[in-house]
């Protein structure tokens, strides 16, 4: 899931937006804003739904941002990266090898098969498999596969 932009974040950008209309300098300041927190990670996407304004928007008032101004009344959170939060784990290879085969096949498979929730069954494999391997070790009950 994709990170959402702080409320105290996303109002002082509104608020920059909304004056950034009819002041030149603010529309200035705003472009910088915007640019530097694209620059801190988040993303023209994240900033736009935030604003309520398409990303393409966001990525046009960045290109017009000057790099001089630095100040902008409000400290810019940097964006939390999953990564930084969720520490990955490694699997077992012949899980990591089962898994690589069923994404191949499910990349590949072109079957006009369904299954009830829409999936090609290659595909739905793949996700069952996925989520059986983020079970905690040792609580693997039910492993779908092992493809050598």
């Amino acid at each position: 899931m994709a990170a959402v932009l702080p409320e105290a974040l996303r109002r002082h950008l509104a608020d920059l937006q909304r004056r950034a209309e009819s002041d030149d300098q603010t529309g200035r300041i705003f472009h910088a804003a915007l640019r530097a927190c694209n620059d801190t990670g988040w993303s023209y996407r994240q900033l736009g739904d935030a604003l309520g304004v398409s990303h393409f928007y966001v990525s046009s008032r960045i290109k017009q941002a000057s790099p001089d101004i630095k100040a902008f009344g409000f400290e810019i959170p940097a964006r939390p990266w999953p990564v930084s939060v969720l520490e990955p784990r490694p699997l077992p290879l012949e899980i990591s090898y089962d898994l690589r085969a069923l994404l191949d096949r499910a990349v590949s498979d072109r079957t006009p098969e369904r299954t009830a929730n829409g999936l090609a069954p290659a595909v739905a494999a793949f996700f069952q498999a996925l989520r059986a391997a983020t079970e905690p070790a040792g609580t693997r009950t039910n492993w779908p596969c092992h493809w050598a």
